[in-house]
């Protein structure tokens, strides 16, 4: 948890992202772009990204 307390209790400033998509036609694959664009170091951010299709989350295979 040190990563944690370093970037977010003594650490200064905060994240700021840029968020973009592409959907893959032919693969049928959605590509998330996840890029901070703060000054100074970027931040650790671990997360997940869940996708809906038509208001539910589809099944998801990882290959």
């Amino acid at each position: 948890m040190s990563w944690y307390f370093n970037q977010w209790y003594y650490g200064a400033g905060h994240p700021t992202l840029k968020i973009g998509y592409k959907w893959d036609e032919a693969t049928k694959t959605q590509t998330v772009y996840l890029t901070q664009t703060q000054d100074g170091n970027g931040f650790i951010l671990p997360m997940a990204v869940d996708i809906y299709a038509g208001g539910k989350k589809p099944a998801t295979t990882f290959g």
